[in-house]
């Protein structure tokens, strides 16, 4: 599997030391416009996106964000997209289609109509409002969490699936396991990974493959050594689903910017931004150029069944 250099775009200005050094999981290639873009995937396999864009960034690098996202997919799952600016670029772009979910429309999926006509789309609950860990020995309130469930047909093949988009809570895993000093963060946490698999299951059930896009808040790598019960990988394999990162040779980049890397590192960082599947990715692409975010934009391809 290869993967080209791509140019590097317009950036928050996040300096990370040694970028031009050894890079295993580098850029694929860009389309050149976007009549190039809908052109390819018409005829082509799935290019399913994920991007979390950090709600504290200006509008005008969330721009850069989801037209970068555009332009090297046909469906994608944002999360952090919401506040009103955000809304009203994202809504504002007729050439695409958007699903924010009522309860949560930070966290919508968009999609190419040229690509893909939208069969039905609902919400999902993942959890309730409640408190957690704020981090200074206190308790903070947390508002429920809901995920869009979004049925596409491909239009070039007939091909039906759906798409299920998610940010889970933060702070509650490290290295694949329960942080000690979070016992709420991580119950809800549990709550919320237990819900994405019912809304899975219920997909299943009736009848379609799913694609689960978004922001897990654990490193697949941890997750897959550990396999805690309660975890991501766990509970997804148990629904025959497979993560966009198995089998690719993946490095320290993560799809995280992390800043306090330990000394003996120049990057670092979890893949915890994944895209699960029913059959495995042909390819799967960190952007790491890409800098608008404290996370990198990821796609994957998949071949059609």
């Amino acid at each position: 599997m290869r993967f080209n250099d791509a140019p590097r775009r317009s950036s928050l200005g996040l300096a990370l030391a040694g970028l031009a050094g050894t890079m295993l999981f580098a850029l694929a290639p860009v389309a050149s416009s976007p009549a190039a873009a809908t052109d390819a995937a018409i005829s082509g396999p799935l290019r399913i996106g994920s991007y979390n864009i950090q709600i504290s960034q200006p509008i005008n690098q969330f721009r850069q964000a989801v037209d970068f996202i555009k332009s090297v997919s046909d469906v994608a799952g944002l999360q952090e997209a919401g506040g009103a600016p955000r809304r009203q670029y994202l809504d504002g772009d007729k050439s695409w289609r958007i699903y924010h979910p009522p309860g949560l429309p930070q966290d919508p999926v968009i999609w190419n109509p040229h690509v893909y006509q939208l069969i039905s789309a609902k919400q999902v609950k993942l959890s309730d409002s409640t408190r957690v860990e704020a981090g200074n020995g206190r308790t903070m309130p947390w508002k429920a969490l809901w995920a869009p469930v979004v049925r596409l047909r491909q239009i070039s093949t007939g091909y039906k699936f759906s798409v299920i988009n998610v940010h889970l809570i933060r702070a509650a895993m490290n290295e694949g396991r329960p942080r000690r000093n979070a016992p709420l963060t991580y119950r809800v946490y549990v709550h919320q990974v237990k819900a994405v698999k019912a809304a899975v299951h219920a997909e299943q059930e009736a009848g379609w493959q799913v694609y689960v896009t978004g922001d897990f808040n654990i490193g697949y790598v941890a997750d897959r050594q550990v396999q805690l019960r309660k975890a991501p990988y766990h509970k997804l394999t148990r629904r025959h689903l497979i993560a966009n990162w198995q089998g690719q040779r993946l490095n320290n980049y993560g799809t995280h910017i992390d800043n306090q890397c330990p000394p003996s590192k120049s990057h670092c960082g979890a893949y915890i931004d994944q895209i699960w599947a029913p059959t495995p990715a042909a390819s799967s692409t960190v952007f790491i150029h890409e800098i608008h975010s404290d996370h990198y934009p990821i796609m994957s391809t998949y071949v059609t069944p």
